[in-house]
């Protein structure tokens, strides 16, 4: 009765049981019956998503997977019985907790798997699925529930070690809320770390993000001294790890030093850039690539648009009549959309090129409000805002780190922007290239010479 699941080595009977119905229509009680009779009945395989069932009141997204963990858990072999699917794309109400792009895929994977428990430690395990990027905000037991609102919290830390044990490359992520887990308290859990989990791989420092839909009244944006702050605090434990582990291990998120008016730490400070797509010396090496190392030139792996490599520019609304370079054999004017930290990285790269007919076009994130201001999660609502006040004409440059198989968060696509835009991949050497090659004259085997980006005051 089993057959084979294309070629991923599984066999699964033809029936499978879609799980959206599990803490939506029926309850935990009721859910653990069903799934017994299900399997009682010769059937092996459950279909689960990670917005099951955000739709329901009272409900944010992962309860099936929630309550199929707990029936594995209390059902000693199971694991090794069934196949579990889950899914992962659709919006979950939270900006950035949607679409397909791989960062998001690796984080929904971390929390789905979270939600299955302990009974899918030996599959990670025993699949090697790895790297896996996981939320760490604390090491102490108490602010970590605290932080979370989950009592389990406390504890759930413990798996980590058995991951790390097992050969398993993991990233972690803190994310720092001003007054819940800064200051003194980011200082201990950076020790935790170095003194539980010495073989991460990479710790992420990242901010708070505060949208206008933000409902928990105690969260709030960094002020721009606690921005300082940690990125002190990261500096120091970045020497500490440097000395105890001949590595750097933990890095702050771009954002904390735009914020904090301080320059970016050099490429070599990254090792590599293992967190660029969280946004950890992505301006670095975007500066980098601007100036000619290819190497440096990540983009946003694999790339939104690589499933249409090599596709003629008709759908990305590319400019036609005038060649894109000319405009009544000039340099046709060119607009960066980008988004407000966007800007501040482009602004003095842009400036080196010494054109007038190129300006930045910040936008700003009306859509999600509060501090939300990188270039990733532009919407089309807002850049058709922009795009409404500007000339037509001119050539639009847009990164394609916003869109998701061509769509905006919000669901927009770039044909429904008032003027054609030119999609350019998410990295330095790109735009680059988009820019010179846009007007004759311009000597395009030699970028700018290397001149360190600095925001605002020096260190």
């Amino acid at each position: 009765m089993l057959r084979s699941l294309g070629k991923t080595g599984l066999e699964i009977a033809p029936l499978v049981f879609g799980g959206n119905v599990l803490g939506w229509t029926i309850d935990e009680k009721t859910s653990f019956q069903v799934l017994d009779a299900f399997i009682d009945h010769g059937f092996n395989a459950i279909d689960t998503a990670d917005v099951y069932s955000a739709w329901a009141s009272g409900n944010k997204g992962g309860e099936s997977e929630t309550i199929i963990g707990k029936w594995l858990k209390g059902r000693a072999g199971m694991r090794d019985k069934v196949t579990i699917f889950t899914k992962v794309g659709s919006d979950l109400g939270v900006p950035g907790k949607k679409g397909l792009s791989e960062k998001w895929i690796l984080q929904a994977v971390d929390e789905s798997l979270t939600r299955f428990t302990e009974m899918d430690l030996e599959r990670v395990l025993t699949e090697r699925l790895s790297p896996l990027f996981v939320s760490i905000h604390a090491t102490d037991p108490d602010i970590r529930a605290n932080l979370l609102r989950n009592r389990r919290g406390a504890t759930s830390l413990r798996w980590l070690s058995a991951l790390l044990e097992g050969g398993i490359e993991v990233h972690g992520q803190i994310v720092v809320c001003p007054d819940r887990n800064n200051g003194d308290i980011l200082a201990d859990t950076l020790a935790g770390v170095l003194d539980r989990y010495p073989t991460m791989a990479t710790v992420a420092c990242v901010p708070l993000g505060v949208s206008r839909f933000s409902t928990e009244g105690a969260m709030r944006p960094h002020t721009q001294a606690e921005a300082a702050e940690v990125c002190d605090i990261v500096d120091q434990w970045q020497q500490t790890f440097l000395s105890a582990l001949g590595r750097r291990m933990v890095f702050a998120a771009d954002e904390y030093y735009i914020m904090a008016g301080r320059p970016f730490p050099t490429a070599e400070t990254y090792e590599g850039f293992p967190q660029h797509e969280n946004g950890l010396g992505m301006a670095r090496a975007f500066e980098e690539a601007f100036r000619g190392d290819e190497s440096s030139a990540f983009g946003v792996r694999p790339g939104f648009f690589a499933w249409v490599d090599g596709a003629p520019p008709l759908g990305y609304r590319a400019l036609r009549g005038a060649a894109a370079g000319e405009q009544g054999g000039g340099p046709v004017p060119i607009g960066i959309l980008t988004g407000e930290y966007g800007a501040a990285v482009l602004a003095p790269l842009v400036a080196e090129l010494g054109r007038d007919d190129i300006r930045l076009i910040p936008v700003a994130n009306d859509y999600f409000g509060g501090n939300i201001g990188v270039s990733g999660l532009l919407t089309g609502t807002d850049l058709t805002t922009v795009l409404r006040d500007q000339p037509e004409g001119h050539r639009y440059l847009l990164p394609d780190a916003c869109l998701s198989e061509g769509r905006f968060l919000d669901d927009l696509t770039v044909d429904d922007l008032p003027h054609p835009v030119e999609v350019v991949a998410t990295d330095g050497l790109s735009l680059w290239r988009a820019l010179t090659g846009a007007a004759p004259g311009i000597d395009e085997t030699e970028p700018p010479a290397r001149v360190p980006v600095s925001i605002g005051a020096s260190r």
